[in-house]
């Protein structure tokens, strides 16, 4: 439990009010009250809805956070740029002995485990770029001649799949295939036009 701040980390929180939400996070851990998170925006219901929780721990990089949702009855991660404030409720966990944290991969996605290996081969401006937007990556790149070799594990192809794509030419997958099948689909989405 990240009861004690990291400072480097938190000094890359530039915005005053997401501080503000992990420090008041941070105390609610310490002292185990239940929060409302206000107005969270969510990507998998596509809601701005508030979310009764139990928070219990940070990201390493304090871009989100661990808690048991009561209304699911399950852990999640919730990101911290998502949560508009916190109000702290005055009832306590009631849920501690179900806190857990499923594996999150350098991508920062979770599931209760590795889905699977990916291997690529990636150039110089690739590796650059993932290790400034995905640091907890540099542990599985290995330099091979003028290319770098990424062996990761993958708790989804989503957080991958977003920096390989935005990577055209720069990254070159190995394997596996289940991989590139994702990747294919995903390039045969349209863009639509907003009008």
């Amino acid at each position: 439990m990240y009861t004690l701040y990291d400072t480097q980390s938190l000094a890359k929180l530039a915005n005053t009010d997401k501080q503000q939400i992990v420090q008041q996070l941070a105390k609610a851990i310490e002292n185990k009250c239940c929060l409302n998170l206000k107005d969270y925006r969510s990507n998998n219901s596509q809601k701005i809805e508030d979310r009764l929780v139990e928070a219990f721990e940070f990201l390493p990089d304090y871009s989100g956070i661990w808690c048991y949702e009561t209304a699911s009855d399950s852990c999640k991660q919730f990101k911290i740029s998502r949560i508009a404030a916190i109000e702290v409720l005055a009832q306590p966990w009631a849920n501690e002995a179900a806190h857990t944290v499923a594996f999150t991969d350098a991508f920062r996605m979770s599931g209760s485990n590795a889905k699977l290996i990916v291997e690529a081969r990636l150039s110089l401006k690739a590796f650059n770029l993932l290790i400034e937007e995905f640091p907890l990556a540099e542990q599985y790149l290995i330099k091979h001649g003028d290319y770098y070799r990424l062996k990761v594990p993958v708790a989804s192809f989503e957080g991958i799949g977003r920096f390989v794509l935005g990577m055209a030419g720069e990254v070159h997958i190995v394997s596996p295939k289940s991989f590139i099948n994702f990747l294919e689909k995903k390039q045969e989405k349209k863009f639509t036009v907003a009008g």
